[in-house]
C-alpha cells in the first residue's frame, strides 16, 4: 500500500519516503536517516522512548513530528498505556487506554466533530470524521492527556464518550464500556513547539490517515468523505497543513 500512500502526497507536493525501525543497528544510523527528512510521522512510540536522544536531537535540529496512535492490538495498547506512560511523557503526552466516540454524531464505524478552533493550520477544516475501531480489537481515536504546553486545535463534541474497551468472543466485536466521564471534550489535534522542532498530535490509528490512503477498496472516510451528506471530512486537509507547519524550522 505504500506506493498508493506515496502516490497521494506526491501529487499534493509533499515528497514521502519511509524508515524501518526494525533493521536500525545503532544511533548514528538511526541519525543519519533521520536526517534526510523535514518532517517524520510518528506511528511508532519507540522512537521517542527507546531512543529519545535521537528523538530530541532531530527536533534541535528544527525537524517536525507528526505523532499518530500505534499501531497494535488491544491488549498491546492496554500494556502500553499502563506500563510506559513515560515514552511521550518528557514531551507532555500521557496516553491511556480508552477509546473515544460520540453517540449523537454516530454514523456506522465512524463519529464526527465539528469543534475546531479557528487557526491556520485548520485552514479550509469545518468537521472531522474519526474512526471507533481498527481492524480486530484495535481502538481507532485515542483517550490522550496533554500537558499546558500543547495547544489544542480540535475536540471531540461535548456529547462524546470514553470508553474501556474489552475484547468479546470474537475480536472483530470489541466490547465498550462507558467510563462516566462526563463533557471532557477529549483533544483530537494538537501542536507545540519543543526542544528547538515543532510536534503535532493527532490520536487515530495510522491505517486511516496512511497505509491505507490512496487504497481505492478502503473508503477515505476521515480523509474526506465523512458521512457522504452534510459532513464530508477534512482530514486531508488538516494532515497537509500539518506536514507544511512541521516543515517550516527544517
Amino acid at each position: 500500500l505504500f506506493p498508493l500512500f506515496r502516490s497521494v502526497f506526491d501529487k499534493a507536493g509533499v515528497a514521502v519516503g519511509s524508515v524501518d525501525m526494525k533493521s536500525v543497528e545503532s544511533e548514528d544510523q538511526l541519525w543519519d536517516w533521520l536526517r534526510g527528512f523535514e518532517v517524520l510521522l510518528a506511528s511508532d512510540w519507540d522512537l521517542a522512548d527507546k531512543h529519545a536522544d535521537v528523538f530530541e536531537k532531530y527536533l534541535a535540529a528544527g525537524g517536525g513530528v507528526l505523532v499518530v496512535t500505534p499501531y497494535s492490538g488491544l491488549p498491546d495498547r492496554q500494556e502500553l498505556a499502563a506500563e510506559v506512560p513515560g515514552a511521550l511523557q518528557w514531551l507532555g503526552i500521557t496516553p491511556r487506554a480508552q477509546g473515544v466516540q460520540d453517540p449523537t454524531t454516530d454514523f456506522g464505524s465512524y463519529w464526527w466533530t465539528r469543534q475546531i478552533l479557528r487557526h491556520p493550520l485548520t485552514a479550509g477544516v469545518e468537521c472531522l470524521a474519526c474512526p471507533k475501531k481498527g481492524d480486530y480489537d484495535r481502538i481507532a481515536t485515542q483517550r490522550i492527556d496533554l500537558s499546558p504546553e500543547w495547544d489544542i486545535l480540535v475536540r471531540a463534541e461535548k456529547s462524546a464518550r470514553v470508553s474501556n474497551v474489552g475484547s468479546t468472543h470474537t475480536s472483530w466485536f470489541p466490547s465498550w464500556e462507558d467510563t462516566g466521564e462526563e463533557g471532557s471534550e477529549p483533544p483530537l489535534f494538537a501542536i507545540r513547539e519543543a526542544r528547538g522542532g515543532r510536534l503535532a498530535l493527532l490520536p487515530i490509528d495510522p491505517g486511516y490517515i496512511l497505509w491505507n490512503v490512496g487504497n481505492p477498496a478502503f473508503p477515505q472516510v476521515f480523509m474526506q468523505l465523512g458521512d457522504g451528506g452534510e459532513n464530508p471530512s477534512d482530514g486531508f486537509r488538516l494532515v497537509l497543513n500539518t506536514l507544511n507547519w512541521l516543515a517550516e524550522p527544517a
